[in-house]
């Protein structure tokens, strides 16, 4: 359990004086490379081993081009038009909300992009007073965690090595029911969209990225990686040919999306080599070992990784939480034969709730800053949705 310990350790030291979870896990690795006696050669060879088979992963290679199309729907105002087109020809009822819902949802692969979607294009006023306001922030944010293709979706399937196509099936009809679910809940009485009569062709953009994103998927069977590029080209042939087309629209969202792929990316290739240390030094295996000495049956070893999960919520990214904790509930899954595409769904539901937690550019704290609320006040606001998410995020670990 060396490794784990070393980890731990790493954390808790440097977690105080704000290190980001890359720079924790290099530590952690370069002391366990340390202790095993490893020679520089050695450790150079493990580091670019692990840095070839990442970047030959289509399900990396296609985050980078997910989040620029994200970005630059954003950021050239597609999905304001889309948001105006919907709610002004469809109206505000349970159509027009999930018309527009989940086809954004489907379009912007960024949990964080997609609050900025909420914040750019809606004003507080028309999700109601402010506890509804909060309420829908932090629900329609989690939806978006678990959405086809949200780069924690993407990325658990391809951990999980489980088919991407069942994964984003299962990921739609889970955001399809709870989305209905919350508009009788919450939506119906208290979300009251603005309409300025914008043309139903104003919806195109976004719906002819929607049917070819499933279609690309489905139907013709492309890899993840070729359909994120074939979507980026599209993307970016509508950015440039808009009437207010502007060089530096491309400069923002590049940036932006770069910085992003940049965290995800080498959070991921780190997160690969303590699996490969800790696989090297049996640590998984007897960490297991002494888990299931207290927890015999498959069902509370799975409850501790939740447990384990929600402790972490408010120190780091809800990513993080799903690669940091992956060598525990693989190996369980794995030694039990546990369904994994219902595990899947299930984990990346729960941990969403972290999103609500006070870390910089997650939903959480843009609700802070935007109306300056304390982490008790928020926390008090979305108590009982976070009660009710977490219940369905649990029985659909059963349902499926």
């Amino acid at each position: 359990m060396i490794s784990y310990i070393i980890l731990f350790i790493s954390f808790i030291l440097l977690s105080f004086f704000s290190f980001s979870l890359s720079s924790i896990f290099f530590v952690a690795i370069l002391t366990i490379s340390l202790y095993l006696g490893l020679s520089f050669d050695q450790i150079l060879f493990i580091l670019n081993e692990n840095f070839v088979n990442l970047v030959t992963k289509p399900e990396v290679v296609s985050v980078p081009f997910f989040l620029l199309s994200s970005e630059l729907l954003l950021n050239a105002g597609f999905t304001r038009r889309f948001k105006n087109a919907v709610f002004s020809n469809y109206g505000n009822n349970l159509l027009g909300y999930i018309i527009y819902f989940l086809g954004i949802c489907t379009t912007i692969s960024s949990s964080v992009i997609f609050s900025k979607v909420l914040r750019n294009d809606f004003s507080k006023e028309e999700f109601g007073n402010k506890r509804s306001f909060v309420r829908s922030y932090f629900f329609l944010s989690a939806i978006s965690y678990v959405a086809p293709i949200s780069i924690p979706l993407i990325i658990i399937a391809s951990i999980l090595e489980v088919s991407l196509k069942k994964t984003i099936l299962i990921s739609f009809s889970y955001a399809l029911i709870l989305l209905v679910i919350y508009y009788f809940l919450l939506f119906n009485k208290n979300f009251m969209p603005k309409k300025d009569g914008t043309s139903i062709l104003q919806i195109l953009p976004v719906a002819i990225y929607f049917i070819a994103l499933y279609f690309l998927i489905y139907v013709i069977s492309l890899p993840i990686d070729v359909i994120s590029q074939i979507l980026f080209l599209y993307t970016l042939f509508l950015v440039i040919v808009t009437k207010n087309f502007k060089v530096y629209l491309i400069e923002i969202s590049a940036k932006s999306a770069f910085i992003r792929t940049g965290i995800i990316v080498s959070v991921i290739y780190f997160i690969n080599i303590f699996n490969f240390y800790s696989i090297y030094t049996n640590s998984t295996e007897n960490l297991i070992s002494n888990i299931a000495i207290l927890f015999s049956e498959s069902g509370f070893m799975l409850v501790l990784v939740y447990v384990m999960a929600f402790f972490l919520m408010d120190l780091i990214d809800p990513l993080g939480i799903i690669l940091l904790l992956f060598p525990i509930y693989s190996n369980i899954i794995n030694a039990y034969g546990l369904n994994k595409y219902a595990f899947l769904i299930s984990f990346l539901g729960f941990v969403s709730m972290a999103l609500i937690g006070n870390i910089k550019e997650l939903p959480g704290n843009i609700i802070r800053e935007k109306l300056n609320l304390s982490t008790f006040e928020i926390n008090d606001i979305v108590l009982v949705d976070f009660l009710v998410l977490s219940a369905i995020s649990f029985g659909i670990y059963f349902i499926l």
